[in-house]
């Protein structure tokens, strides 16, 4: 209750910025329809970053490869975008993150008297929805909730389906 409470009064002057804030719906007047930047999300993908808004709609791409020593890490998301509000500072908007997720990992196995290096590796498509925030003019940092579909198809040595709320986290610089 105490966080709550403290949530709500941190989130009280912006409700009363946002109240006088001139409203701009029409997407075609914002100057700013390039956005790269870095993401982390479960559903949009994890790494660099590029956006684009074909006025109300938009389209946001995701992606890292990452090798250290016998292990890679790689994460692709694709992020389909739909402005529901857009103002000088802020934009709210609605959004189904897809992420093809592929982790290998190195191990060493115990035979006998040798040590055989050996690999487990999970491959898997996750996808959800949910409603994002951007604050900021030129740099914007985003934030997005919802709910998400892990493992959809594919499975490694974690297998199963998992429904979970899902988070998403962003900072992007605007041109």
């Amino acid at each position: 209750m105490k966080y709550l409470a403290i949530s709500i009064l941190l989130l009280l002057p912006l409700y009363g910025w946002a109240q006088n804030e001139e409203r701009n719906d029409d997407d075609n007047s914002n100057p700013f329809t390039n956005e790269v930047g870095f993401n982390a999300g479960g559903t949009t993908g994890v790494g660099l970053s590029y956006r684009h808004w074909f006025n109300r709609f938009g389209l946001q791409v995701t992606g890292m490869p990452l090798k250290i020593d016998n292990d890679i890490f790689l994460s692709a998301g694709l992020t389909g975008l739909y402005s529901l509000r857009n103002t000088k500072y802020t934009r709210v908007y609605a959004y189904w993150g897809n992420q093809v997720f592929y982790l290998r990992e190195s191990y060493y196995e115990q035979i006998g008297d040798k040590q055989i290096l050996d690999y487990g590796s999970d491959t898997f498509y996750c996808s959800g929805i949910g409603i994002g925030f951007s604050l900021g003019r030129v740099v914007a940092f985003n934030i997005s909730v919802g709910y998400a579909a892990y493992q959809l198809i594919g499975a490694g040595y974690h297998n199963g389906l998992s429904l979970l709320p899902t988070g998403e986290i962003g900072l992007f610089w605007r041109f």
